[in-house]
């Protein structure tokens, strides 16, 4: 007579094993630059998830515990390695870092798929993100309608090596060195993706260079930390701030007429697509390497996107 324990760990092992054949659920790892409790990479999260339940595929989101850190993506990526994850879709934090161990994911069979900000690697199956430097160049388009010649514009640089916000920073001061406005520019170093040090770059910046009339930001931390500073010193009719994304504390700057405006991008859109490209490419169909998402000017808050009030 046959061992019924037996018989019933072998028929349990074969219901798992056609459970999980018939699921025939991608694991796709999702590894932003930041916590989803930033507004941005919340919208990121919400895409990457929705896209997930579309197309029935698992999605793994691990946010960085030290962001901006270099290594604390890399080692989030050896994880995924390890564990034989079928794609990775990345949102890097430096335009190098990651190179090599994206590829040795690639080299393992592990779909690798770029959002948000651009690394140095061929092989990924696409690279999805707003246009950058466009994005740059048409805030800097703005902000020039908006002062005088001889006026002084303070661009705040956000982080040496995060090829999103140098990108535009590159189309912003390629606009103004072909301005037919004289104006003069005033450059703070790179305050590494920090508010406060954004905001304390500003006041002393404001302080020492009284005719500065327009500041320029490319990303969040910075917007909030010059908006902070303009409003100490009592110069938001004087100093006009374009920045870029959006938060509660950017919608109320607007609204109040302390931002002139604002750079919106569609966080919901890159992971949504970062995500769903991923599937595309696990399914064996063709994509695209190079998706833009949507960036909108908006200097009133009646013209931001529905999206960000979901």
């Amino acid at each position: 007579m046959k061992n019924p324990v037996v018989c019933m760990i072998v028929i349990a092992l074969l219901c798992c094993g056609i459970s999980a054949a018939f699921a025939g659920q991608y694991n796709i790892l999702v590894i932003p630059k930041s916590d989803p409790p930033s507004p941005f990479w919340n919208w990121v999260k919400q895409g990457a998830l929705e896209a997930g339940k579309e197309r029935g595929a698992n999605v793994i989101y691990r946010s960085p515990r030290l962001p901006y850190k270099l290594g604390t993506q890399a080692g989030l990526i050896k994880e995924g390695i390890s564990e034989h994850v079928d794609a990775i879709v990345l949102a890097p934090d430096h335009g190098l870092y990651t190179k090599n161990i994206l590829e040795e994911a690639v080299e393992r069979g592990i779909k690798v798929v770029i959002i948000d900000s651009d690394v140095a690697m061929e092989n990924r199956e696409s690279f999805v993100a707003s246009d950058n430097y466009q994005a740059g160049r048409k805030a800097a388009d703005f902000l020039f309608s908006l002062i005088e010649e001889e006026d002084s514009v303070l661009l705040l640089r956000f982080k040496r090596d995060n090829v999103s916000t140098v990108r535009r920073e590159a189309g912003f001061v390629d606009v103004m060195v072909r301005s037919p406005v004289p104006v003069i520019l005033i450059e703070v170093a790179h305050v590494e993706g920090d508010m406060m040090t954004a905001y304390t770059s500003t006041v002393l910046a404001l302080k020492r260079y009284p005719s500065i009339r327009a500041v320029f930001s490319p990303a969040e931390a910075t917007t909030v930390g010059a908006l902070r500073a303009v409003e100490e010193l009592g110069l938001s009719r004087q100093v006009r701030i374009v920045g870029f994304d959006y938060t509660p504390e950017i919608h109320r700057a607007l609204e109040a007429g302390k931002l002139a405006g604002v750079m919106v991008q569609n966080p919901y859109q890159i992971g949504h697509l970062g995500v769903m490209t991923a599937c595309d490419a696990l399914d064996g169909k063709s994509v695209e390497k190079r998706i833009v998402t949507d960036t909108l000017l908006v200097t009133d808050v009646k013209e931001l996107p529905e999206y960000l009030f979901r």
